[in-house]
């Protein structure tokens, strides 16, 4: 798999995880320290993909966090 494949995973998968954590917000009754808790991990995804799609358009393939 090439790097650009990996990104691409990448980027599916964090896509995936956001959408399905926005549905849980949006479907369910939680509690306020659950709903944070999502919120939080909703940010760091979107950080996270932020990452991957400018490495993906600048063809930068280290492997940094």
């Amino acid at each position: 798999m090439t790097k650009a494949e990996q990104l691409l995973r990448d980027i599916e998968a964090l896509r995936e995880s956001i959408e399905i954590e926005w549905d849980d917000l949006a479907s369910n009754p939680i509690r306020e320290g659950e709903r944070e808790t999502i919120r939080l991990h909703i940010e760091r995804c979107q950080a996270e993909l932020q990452t991957l799609l400018r490495r993906l358009r600048t063809g930068a393939d280290d492997n940094s966090n």
